[in-house]
């Protein structure tokens, strides 16, 4: 290989001759190569010559690694890395599911051997199981709900936004009501039941690390609500699916005594309490806790599987009628596989209820119990204010008494059941909570009553617990409204169990809170508008004849003639 003189000099900026760099090279040689036996001079000499050499360089160093990454060792080493560390993730998930459901068995049996309630229903495990499940659920819910309506009220004074957030639980409700019908009834519900809860867990969780504004207080309620909307059916359908139909009203009781000691423990004690001595994240977590462990006890529940099973019939009902014949219900049966389908799957939910003059009596009853309820949610702060003269943040004090009313008439539902039928119960109820409500609106001559009139020592007694008489007097009269809110509960969701079949069950819950969504809705935004207008002392009094009304109507109309069974 003949290379010039490298002292030869050449013009500035031109290039080199090309005669100078490998004309004579040997067979195989590269440019590269020929360049690696340049003077370091000339090398530096050349920008040229210092890309070749670079990307010479760069190809060396590709085929090396290319030979190391291909080797049978780089590849034994990568097959054992991926197979450990998968093992690894497998582990880590099985243990943290075998703590999650260890836990769930330990408080499980903690509860079966300190809870101080004596119900042959929760020495059965399963139910049992079940039963703590729905505590936990109820208990982080009502929790993160008192909180965010407070932020609602320490954000702002308007009762416009309380009605927002209370419309927050009924949007969802009309928008995913068919869908979470439909989960209910086409999928398995233990593998939904944890899903959920970890999704519950998974939100709460999230919020532990934002600050807290409107937004998130409103995001934070639709996303519980969105979710409640497709666990409710599930959970309100299991309890059908553990006991059998003659236990029914002591159940359902049972199950609505997990909500009462939930808002009891969450609404009263818990949230207040952590939001008095903690930052509201330290709250959002421990509700986050709750949502975990509630899955946790769902996974450990047998297979609840059998509304798949096309060959279920419609089981006997509690107050069956003499003569009345078990027969096959046909609705339900065809899935829903469209947006049409899925609407009429819907409606058909509401035309077999609606045949049905019991069910229809007791559906209607539960609704306007929902409407009740929803509608006091939005004036009560304001109550508190304008008639109790005590601040927005005693609502859960003053209305704690209502506990006791519900705890009372969740024991005695099962009891005037052996009575009366559940629909008369249910009417009856609903009756005496309109009274109830009623009376909120003249609290003031009700308490001039008590003291001038009947002469009891009500100013001595409120003295001394420290609150005044009016205060005394609602929270007194909130203990029949609990117990008349149980009683309708109860009997109510006792009819529609013993008279739907498995396989629709979820469809009918569904279609009930669709309907009452529906029928809450304006009037919810109606309550919040007038109440600053007229007062809330003639609101409830609006509220509760409007239930009074509704009432008479549904007792006279769809209970006047002799009730037929509910069929396709």
């Amino acid at each position: 290989m003949t290379i010039s003189d490298p002292s030869a000099p050449h013009e500035t900026g031109s290039a080199p001759d090309a005669s100078q760099l490998t004309p004579e090279a040997p067979d195989g040689a590269t440019t590269g190569h020929a360049l690696a036996t340049l003077p370091e001079r000339q090398m530096a000499s050349h920008p040229s010559r210092r890309v070749a050499a670079a990307a010479t360089a760069a190809r060396q160093l590709a085929r090396v690694t290319g030979d190391a990454l291909t080797s049978e060792r780089t590849k034994s080493v990568v097959r054992t890395t991926g197979r450990v560390g998968g093992e690894v993730v497998v582990t880590g998930a099985r243990l943290t599911g075998s703590a999650l459901v260890g836990g769930a068995r330990g408080v499980s049996w903690a509860a079966h051997r300190f809870l101080p309630i004596d119900q042959p229903l929760l020495r059965q495990p399963t139910f049992r199981t079940f039963w703590l499940s729905r505590l936990f659920v109820q208990l982080a819910q009502g929790a993160m709900l008192y909180a965010l309506l407070i932020l609602i009220v320490d954000l702002t004074s308007s009762s416009f936004y309380t009605a927002l957030f209370v419309n927050c639980s009924i949007l969802p409700a009309i928008i995913f009501g068919i869908p979470g019908g439909i989960v209910s009834d086409s999928l398995p519900r233990r593998p939904m039941m944890v899903g959920l809860n970890c999704a519950r867990f998974a939100l709460v969780a999230t919020a532990v690390f934002v600050a807290p504004s409107l937004s998130t207080v409103f995001a934070l309620t639709l996303g519980l609500w969105v979710i409640h909307q497709f666990y409710s059916p599930i959970e309100s359908t299991v309890v059908a699916s553990l006991v059998p139909p003659e236990r029914f009203s002591n159940a359902q009781a049972l199950h609505n005594l997990a909500l009462t000691i939930a808002q009891a423990l969450g609404l009263v004690l818990m949230a207040p309490l952590i939001l008095r001595f903690f930052d509201i994240s330290v709250l959002f977590a421990i509700c986050a806790s709750l949502f975990i462990a509630a899955a946790g006890f769902a996974a450990l529940l047998p297979r609840l599987d059998e509304h798949l099973s096309d060959t279920d019939m419609v089981p006997e009902t509690v107050n069956a009628d003499p003569g009345v014949t078990r027969q096959p219900a046909r609705f339900g049966d065809r899935r829903p596989g469209s947006v049409t389908s899925s609407f009429q799957w819907f409606l058909s939910g509401w035309r077999v209820v609606s045949r049905d003059r019991i069910a229809l009596g007791a559906v209607l009853d539960d609704m306007l119990v929902g409407l009740g309820l929803a509608s006091l949610v939005v004036i009560m702060p304001l109550y508190l204010e304008a008639v109790l003269n005590t601040a927005q943040e005693n609502t859960t004090f003053v209305f704690a008494p209502a506990a006791l009313g519900l705890v009372i008439g969740l024991r005695a539902a099962p009891a005037l059941n052996q009575i009366l039928e559940n629909r008369y119960i249910a009417t009856l109820g609903l009756v005496l909570f309109a009274v109830t409500v009623i009376s909120l609106g003249f609290v003031q001559r009700i308490t001039d009553l008590v003291t001038d009139t009947l002469r009891l020592p009500l100013d001595g007694f409120s003295d001394a617990v420290g609150v005044s008489a009016l205060v005394l007097v609602v929270m007194v009269m909130s203990v029949p409204a609990g117990f008349a809110s149980a009683l309708v509960g109860v009997s109510a969701r006792s009819v529609l169990l013993s008279r739907v079949r498995p396989s629709a069950r979820g469809q009918v819950i569904a279609s009930q809170n669709l309907f009452q969504s529906l029928a809450t809705l304006l009037p919810t935004f109606a309550v919040g508008i007038f109440a600053d207008i007229i007062g809330v002392r003639a609101m409830a009094i609006a509220i509760g004849l409007v239930l009074l009304i509704g009432a008479s109507v549904a007792h006279l109309t769809f209970s006047a003639s002799r009730p037929r069974p509910a069929v396709g």
